[in-house]
Parts: structure tokens; sequence; C-alpha cells
């Protein structure tokens, strides 16, 4: 009841921007969280570069080279485009 009475006053004397010191906040509202970042899933077919094996350099452009990789474990060639990104940032490319 003093709690109530307190919280009162200071409303009264509009004072209610500033907490009251003794004031009890076992049942207030705990405060509001920060959103949590969603987790990030990975597709499982993406393959990550360390599961290429470069074979040799097929060409160069502007802003980067074309290798011919294989597939580490399995016979499947592709051609890997690798960027420079620093390059592509001099000559404004998208």
């Amino acid at each position: 009841m003093n709690r109530i009475l307190k919280i009162l006053r200071n409303l009264k004397n509009n004072n209610h921007k500033k907490r009251p010191e003794n004031l009890d906040t076992s049942d207030s509202e705990d405060p509001p969280k920060k959103p949590q970042k969603s987790k990030k899933i990975e597709d499982p077919n993406k393959k990550k570069l360390k599961e290429f094996e470069k074979i040799k350099l097929l060409g160069r452009g502007s802003v980067g080279h074309v290798f011919l990789v294989r597939l580490k474990g399995t016979d499947q060639l592709y051609a890997m485009k690798v960027l420079e990104k620093d390059e592509m940032i001099k000559k404004k490319i998208r």
C-alpha cells in the first residue's frame, strides 16, 4: 500500500519521469529484449572452395580469373570464376 501511495505522489508532483529510488521493481515487467539474429541455414548442396582442386588457369579477365577445377573425390570438372572484389569496386561493376 505504501508503494502505491509513493507512486501516486510522484505522479501528482510530475516526477513520473524519474524512477523512485526505493521502489521494489520485482513486480515490474522485464525490459524489452533485443531481437535475436536469425541463424543462417546453409544449403547442403552448396559446395565450398576447399572441396575443389585447381587444375589449370583457363583465362583472365579485367576483374578476375577463370580456373578449370575438379570436385575432390569425383571426376566432375567445372569452370570456376574467381573475382577480385577490390577491382570490381574500383571499376564500379555490379
